[in-house]
């Protein structure tokens, strides 16, 4: 994209600075108004200025993505009035068996709880029972606080609805929810494992010596403690009687010179405590032992509500829709007026993704980003090592500058393409580094992430318990953490996910010794890898048709499983073929792309000469037309004259 011209060149660059300036120091002395009204200040400049027309801005707003967002947001508030982090809490205690065992436990809570109800939610409900653990066990707080603040950076990278920029990536990628648990989790598993031996190596001499002088009595927590941990707007309303002023003389006293990336975001704590919360009136205390039969039923359907969200979700169901759908549900199934739960939706924060889209999307307009990646680009390109090494530390610096959500709003896009280029498989692979790096970043320092903060100001304003978490200490191990980690990640990611490399040795080995096709026989390697690598699962039901004679042939199916019928007409008599896994449907699109002298044309697809209808079940690999012609292109089969990226597409893999 070529630069736009010098005025808007000059007005777009001040319309974002603005925005980064208020976003990254959003008490500036000179205009202290916050980050989400410095967002909208850079929509609206970007407006004035005639970087984007009005329609333009409104069209740059991404509403599924708010969607997807809000629906989490009150599946959370409903979560939290049926017990559920109560209950996380009491995992943490049940049967503990010391210091090392808690740890242990902390990292795997938080980092399960976070990739479901998001990063920041499982900070602001945990952190106080942590310390409250700690200091009944006489066990120091540094190193659980450690494990519940990274652990939960780490947790969150695996789902869309784990982190906004998760969910910026679920959508700009059309990467599935499945898709994407199945791609980041095997590195978030080993992240936290990982994590959690880094941990132990720094302090396992603290936790042993506190773990001796324990008393072996207490085993976990009072009950009556825990009863007692409420999630009361009370206990935060602190935090807005303190000007902007006062906030930044408090992060002096751990240490903290300036925030790149968090300043600002406990403006965002209160209503994340308070969406958790419950009023008083809302609070249902009961006998010992015994519980409403009403109330239990309530909240036995909220937690199958929600399960059936999840579900619905790695079924493929639309994310926006499905969440939304869940929440009203969980409104309807109160049966009381929803507006005190809507009351605890971060609304700041969808206003904030508002701006923030608006601001962005000027800024491309104006043509530094893609001038700036274009230079950059060559040099980090993911299909060897190198390449991925430079996008991952170019992704680590920008996250803890500017914010990991504007990172992935500039960079995603281009570094998608950039990928796609190579190949569809190697887009996906892009997608998911990106949201790999930018999440495990929030490690890097105390600043690194909201939650980070949220876990620090919470500790030192537990009433009784306080607890200052300074910026060095969390420096000593996030460093080391970020790097090891992220370096874990990027491995089995670029191994494509251990099962996505199963699967595509298994695509290999069917085209290669599974069935024989005279139009791939002679075919050297590479272009037999090419076709594996843009194959797709696909499934059909029993008795339903693929396509009918005469009609445009789009795709060739390779049989894995189950029973296909032909029919067609030859001089006015009908013949039928069985076709059984092991072999293929539509060989005409593979002489239709490999035998053309030119480029093939999607505007003259062959036409089939039958009729193909399951007769059970099908699972198959489907080579799609759109495919097969980036596949001629990209294997030189073609003239070289072909533009690749105007050939990708955002096909998804396995």
């Amino acid at each position: 994209m070529a630069l736009a011209s010098s005025v808007q060149v000059v007005l777009g660059s001040l319309a974002f600075a603005i925005f980064w300036v208020l976003a990254v120091f959003p008490a500036f002395p000179f205009l202290p108004i916050g980050r989400t009204a410095g967002s909208l200040l850079g929509a609206m400049l970007m407006v004035v200025f005639r970087v984007l027309t009005p329609d333009q801005a409104y069209a740059a707003i991404d509403l599924p993505i708010l969607g997807l967002l809000f629906g989490t947001m009150v599946v959370g508030v409903y979560l939290g009035k049926a017990d559920m982090f109560k209950y996380l809490e009491n995992l943490l205690s049940w049967k503990s068996k010391g210091a090392k065992d808690l740890l242990c436990r902390i990292c795997l809570i938080s980092a399960i709880s976070s990739a479901l109800f998001t990063n920041d939610t499982s900070c602001v409900v945990l952190t106080e029972f942590v310390l409250k653990i700690a200091r009944q066990h006489n066990l120091p707080p540094q190193p659980f606080l450690l494990a519940l603040a990274s652990s939960a950076n780490i947790g969150s990278s695996a789902t869309p609805i784990g982190n906004p920029q998760n969910l910026v990536i679920a959508f700009q990628s059309k990467i599935s929810f499945r898709s994407f648990l199945s791609g980041i989790l095997p590195a978030m598993l080993v992240g936290v494992v990982v994590n959690a031996l880094i941990l132990l190596s720094m302090y396992w001499r603290l936790l042993s010596i506190q773990n001796d002088e324990t008393d072996a009595a207490v085993d976990v927590v009072e009950e009556e403690d825990v009863d007692s941990h409420r999630f009361s707007p009370a206990t935060m309303s602190h935090i807005t009687s303190l000007n902007s002023q006062k906030w930044y003389s408090r992060l002096e006293t751990i240490n903290v010179q300036g925030s790149p990336n968090v300043h600002g975001n406990m403006g965002h704590v209160e209503t994340i405590r308070n969406r958790l919360s419950s009023n008083e009136n809302e609070i249902h205390r009961v006998p010992c032992g015994t519980l409403d039969s009403a109330r239990m039923l309530w909240k036995s359907c909220v937690y199958l509500i929600t399960i059936g969200m999840l579900i619905a979700l790695l079924m493929g169901l639309n994310m926006s829709w499905t969440t939304i759908t869940a929440a009203l549900a969980l409104v309807v199934l109160d049966f009381k007026d929803a507006r005190p739960c809507l009351e605890k939706v971060s609304y700041s924060l969808l206003i904030l993704f508002c701006g923030m889209f608006i601001t962005v999307d000027g800024f491309n307009k104006t043509g530094i980003p893609s001038t700036l990646w274009d230079l950059m680009a060559p040099y980090a390109q993911i299909d060897h090592a190198r390449g991925i090494a430079v996008l991952a530390i170019v992704v680590l610096v920008l996250s803890n500058l500017a914010s990991n959500v504007p990172t992935v709003l500039l960079l995603g896009g281009r570094v998608a393409a950039s990928a796609a280029a190579i190949s569809a498989a190697d887009e996906k692979k892009a997608w998911l580094i990106l949201a790999w790096v930018s999440t495990v970043a929030g490690n890097l320092s105390l600043l690194g992430s909201a939650a980070n903060l949220i876990v620090c100001e919470e500790a030192r304003r537990a009433p009784h318990l306080g607890y200052t978490l300074s910026f060095w200490s969390h420096l000593k191990f996030g460093l080391p953490s970020t790097l090891i980690i992220t370096a874990i990640g990027l491995i089995l990611i670029d191994d494509h996910i251990c099962c996505v490399g199963l699967t595509k040795l298994f695509r290999w080995c069917f085209l290669r010794h599974g069935c024989y096709v005279p139009q791939l026989e002679g075919k050297s390697g590479q272009h037999l890898q090419l076709i594996c690598d843009y194959l797709k699962p696909v499934h059909y039901k029993q008795h339903s048709y693929i396509v009918r004679e005469g009609e445009s042939l789009d795709a060739m199916l390779f049989i894995t499983q189950g029973i296909i019928w032909n029919f067609t007409t030859i001089n006015g008599e009908r013949r039928n073929k069985c076709i059984e896994e092991g072999n293929f449907n539509g060989e005409e699109l593979l002489e239709w792309g490999l035998d053309s002298p030119a480029l093939p044309d999607l505007s003259e697809l062959p036409i089939s000469l039958k009729t193909a209808k399951t007769h059970t079940k099908v699972e198959a690999f489907a080579l799609m037309a759109n495919d097969l012609r980036t596949i001629v292109c990209k294997s030189s089969f073609c003239c070289t004259s072909c533009s690749f990226p105007a050939l990708m597409t955002n096909q998804e893999d396995i």
